[in-house]
């Protein structure tokens, strides 16, 4: 998923979010923000399914959707965010790779404005063949960790804290915990979406029962400590990947 698309998914939950708020139903809704399954971006699909999965845990519990939407839009923005933090810790790395990739071909021009003949000396001789193709292999080598890098870079959990958000959702909802976590699992799985947390449930719930308090509060409070832990790590990864960035 990229920034941006979660950034416009979350804008429109959270209009939507805002308007249940007020009472009016869902499906009307939808159609005063002027989004519906028909008008929605192919591009935005892995988004559009985390709020697919998050309505109908959402319709099965028997939960207030206008929260539900609310904490969405908060989550996909706090992935957004991430990723964003991401870019911005590449782009520099990023702009100075492909400066360096360039910088042959502005050697080779530098060489025929002097009067030189460098395509001759490559093309003319075998020291020159063996010269570019060697070039050719470790700039597509570049190339390839380059990529490698970024990639990595921009993984993560992108559904961390998801599963918990959910939970604390469907037991809001007035179900018990068995049957609150048999809805999230039957949500996310009708709709492709991962679920990562449940060995934080298991630990939350734990708490929750041996205290003797509701376990929706610290059910949420994990998500969003979930997604900060992931926004972090986000970090981190991308600031190593800049400085292995330039090693090509």
């Amino acid at each position: 998923m990229r920034a941006a698309d979660l950034e416009a998914v979350a804008t429109h939950v959270q209009r939507v979010a805002a308007v249940t708020a007020g009472g009016v139903p869902l499906a009307a809704a939808w159609g005063y923000v002027g989004v519906d399954r028909g008008t929605r971006e192919p591009g935005h699909a892995e988004a559009w399914r985390l709020c697919d999965a998050a309505l109908d845990v959402a319709a099965e519990a028997g939960a207030p959707v206008a929260g539900v939407l609310a904490r969405l839009a908060s989550a996909l923005r706090d992935r957004s965010a991430g990723l964003r933090a991401v870019d911005v810790a590449l782009a520099a790395p990023r702009s100075t790779a492909k400066v360096v990739a360039v910088l042959p071909l502005v050697g080779i021009a530098f060489g025929m404005l002097l009067g030189l003949d460098p395509v001759g000396a490559l093309l003319g001789s075998p020291i020159g063949l063996a010269a570019l193709a060697a070039g050719l292999a470790l700039g597509a080598a570049a190339w390839a960790w380059t990529r490698r890098i970024v990639r990595a870079a921009s993984a993560g959990e992108p559904t961390a804290g998801l599963e918990l958000e959910l939970v604390a959702v469907a037991l809001s909802g007035g179900v018990g915990v068995a049957r609150a976590r048999a809805i999230v699992a039957a949500a996310l799985g009708a709709h492709g979406v991962a679920g990562v947390d449940g060995a934080a449930i298991d630990e939350t719930l734990r708490i929750a029962q041996a205290a003797g308090v509701p376990a929706a509060g610290l059910l949420q409070a994990e998500a969003e400590a979930a997604r900060i832990r992931e926004r972090i790590a986000g970090q981190e990864r991308a600031e190593r990947a800049s400085v292995r960035l330039l090693v090509p």
